[in-house]
């Protein structure tokens, strides 16, 4: 990754789970475990390029969506927070195409971008492609690694994403609030007493490597495919001109 001072906005060690997630992601790349795709069908006549640039504000008022992570010639690794980015954006229209068709793209299209993987070294980890199926009917893929967002996050991105799209489209400035300063997070979890004392006493009748460690090191390393894409359909409200 090259980078002038001016380019960065923040460094931070890793929280212990991104720690554990980047390492596994490393030691078994193959597997793809922490590449997470999200889809959804959107039934509106959407306005393309106001959902881009709403997308866009998301990740400029998310540091989290500016990051990579570098573990290369660091006594740790750290994430390295970018001051701007641009998002990945493709579109893709196929209404000239019948439903099986279309069917047949999109699966290839999931199993081609998951083949693409990330360099976690150059942000955004992060990448969309928009499909126009139907005059007022879409579909989205969003692509990103697990080391950005957890589960309970995902709902809070979308949140500002259709805040976002919502403004543009009525003309109005963006306003998207920003989280906390994550250095907050990590003293929060510095102020935590270890929890090592528990695993420890809890793993002391142990006396053999568990699977998972077996997987990790030893020959049988294992291949970890997941094809169960996570889809939803949303209906946004049509855009109206005022009289």
């Amino acid at each position: 990754m090259a980078a002038s001072k001016k380019d960065i906005e923040a460094i931070d060690r890793l929280t212990p789970l991104q720690q554990g997630m980047l390492f596994q992601t490393l030691s078994t790349p193959e597997s793809m475990v922490y590449f997470e795709q999200l889809s959804c069908t959107l039934k509106t006549d959407l306005d393309a390029a106001a959902f881009e640039q709403a997308w866009q504000a998301a990740a400029d008022a998310l540091p989290i969506l500016r990051s990579a992570f570098v573990w290369e010639r660091q006594a740790q690794p750290v994430r390295v927070v970018f001051r701007h980015v641009n998002v990945p954006w493709q579109n893709l229209d196929w209404r000239d195409l019948d439903e099986t068709e279309q069917d047949l793209r999109w699966t290839r299209l999931l199993n081609d971008e998951r083949a693409r993987g990330f360099d976690l070294n150059r942000p955004p980890l992060m990448r969309c492609v928009l499909v126009r199926l139907q005059d007022a009917r879409y579909r989205l893929v969003w692509n990103h690694h697990h080391l950005l967002l957890d589960g309970w996050s995902i709902p809070l991105l979308m949140t500002k994403v259709f805040s976002a799209y919502e403004a543009i489209c009525a003309g109005e400035a963006v306003n998207l609030e920003s989280p906390p300063p994550f250095e907050d997070y990590l003293r929060w979890i510095d102020s935590k007493p270890s929890s090592e004392p528990f695993w420890r006493e809890a793993l002391a009748d142990f006396d053999h490597e568990s699977p998972l460690a077996q997987a990790l090191t030893g020959a049988n390393k294992t291949t970890v495919e997941s094809h169960d894409y996570r889809h939803a359909s949303i209906s946004l409200p049509q855009q109206t001109e005022e009289k």
